[in-house]
């Protein structure tokens, strides 16, 4: 299950205490529009000098999805 920003055991939180890293946060509360998702399809390609594979979307209802990185899937 996953838990929610207000959880004293959402994932960032549980990763600090832990000592432990996670992926980077993009974004934070937005509307996904069809401009969003062609953002994270096509046109990013690298983060922080890496590979960018793609980006999960949580939705608030618990639910979530992944938009995979058209360029990272072309150098497979």
């Amino acid at each position: 299950k996953y838990e929610i920003k207000d959880s004293p055991f959402y994932y960032t939180k549980v990763a600090a205490a832990l000592g432990l890293k996670t992926v980077d946060l993009l974004e934070e509360n937005v509307i996904i529009t069809p401009e969003l998702i062609e953002k994270y399809d096509y046109k990013l390609e690298k983060i922080n000098g890496k590979h960018y594979e793609g980006t999960v979307c949580k939705l608030v209802n618990g639910g979530s999805f992944k938009i995979r990185s058209k360029p990272y899937d072309s150098m497979k």
